[in-house]
């Protein structure tokens, strides 16, 4: 993948930190640009937030990936509908999902 431009990655962030807020009730896909802030926020300790590395492939990452692109497509930003679709801008499915963590 390639390093794309930190304001991008941060604004990919917020707009699945967004989604997620807003219906907390199922997961958010991640693009690979906000997978690059992301993990910097989560060894940090500033989002708290259950990260699945694993989830690709299945069939709630699918779901989720619906999601986001349904997402940043409220933003006038259009995502394939393939996460696998190779972009350059970063903006292709990362590996991962983010999920509302339960209460301990």
């Amino acid at each position: 993948m390639q390093v794309v431009d930190q304001i991008q990655a941060r604004a990919d962030l917020e707009i699945i930190m967004a989604e997620l807020a807003r219906d907390p009730s199922s997961p958010v896909a991640v693009t690979e640009a906000a997978d690059q802030v992301l993990h910097d926020a989560l060894d940090a300790g500033t989002i708290t937030v259950l990260h699945d590395p694993t989830a690709w492939g299945t069939d709630q990452y699918r779901a989720a990936w619906r999601r986001t692109v349904t997402a940043f497509a409220r933003r006038g930003i259009t995502l394939d509908a393939d996460p696998a679709a190779p972009r350059a801008d970063g903006r292709a499915g990362a590996m991962c999902y983010v999920a509302v963590k339960a209460a301990a």
